[in-house]
């Protein structure tokens, strides 16, 4: 069981927050000579020492998870997704919480996904004055597809067609709904279930997760 540490101990000083783009352009550095190497290895260590203490920092509030946080960093680092799994009560929200505020001035989507979510909820509301032309746009503004990171509690809960409209997005970072095309700047998603349910939707759905 999970339990979060008295206010004494979770009032403890966070560390300083990171732009979390400039981590993963770093990670993408071109290096032209000695000095950027040097600059280079400087810098990595620098951020992982940082990541070190917000792994510290978060598992001083949610005791019992540290492999499961330093897991969730690795999906954050190579811009993988992570599914999480487990009964009610366990802290799964409050994790992934905590983990998103480490991102200094990244965009998150949240959403509890039930039976009756459809697209409009994750992509944004159709269009209207579109809608008449007999054309169904999202206006993605705000929406899942505009995020840097997401939050998606009780995934299991949606429907299949919905679960079936995430695929290219999680994959391929793509919003695909007929003749809209739109690329997504979703780098990784958080989910999380209670349970688990057999579909062949859901296999699909499974191996967008390569962390869970």
């Amino acid at each position: 069981m999970i339990i979060q540490k008295s206010n004494e101990h979770s009032e403890k000083k966070q560390p300083n927050q990171r732009d979390w783009p400039t981590i993963n352009n770093l990670l993408n550095i071109q290096i032209n000579s000695i000095e950027q190497i040097s600059e280079f290895e400087l810098d990595i260590i620098e951020i992982s020492q940082e990541i070190h203490q917000f792994i510290y920092f978060i598992c001083d509030n949610i005791v019992g998870r540290q492999e499961i946080v330093t897991q969730t960093f690795y999906a954050f680092l190579t811009g993988e997704h992570q599914l999480l799994i487990g009964r009610t009560g366990m802290a799964k929200s409050l994790l992934a919480r905590q983990i998103f505020e480490c991102f200094d001035g990244a965009k998150v989507f949240e959403k509890h996904l039930t039976k009756d979510t459809t697209p409009d909820n994750l992509f944004g509301a159709y269009d209207m004055v579109k809608m008449k032309h007999g054309k169904m746009i999202h206006n993605i503004q705000g929406s899942i597809v505009t995020a840097d990171f997401a939050f998606l509690d009780e995934i299991f809960d949606a429907n299949d067609m919905l679960l079936r409209s995430l695929l290219s997005l999680l994959n391929e970072r793509k919003l695909v709904n007929g003749e809209q095309i739109v690329d997504s700047s979703l780098h990784t998603v958080i989910a999380v279930s209670n349970y688990i349910r057999a579909s062949e939707t859901l296999e699909a759905l499974l191996d967008r997760f390569i962390y869970r």
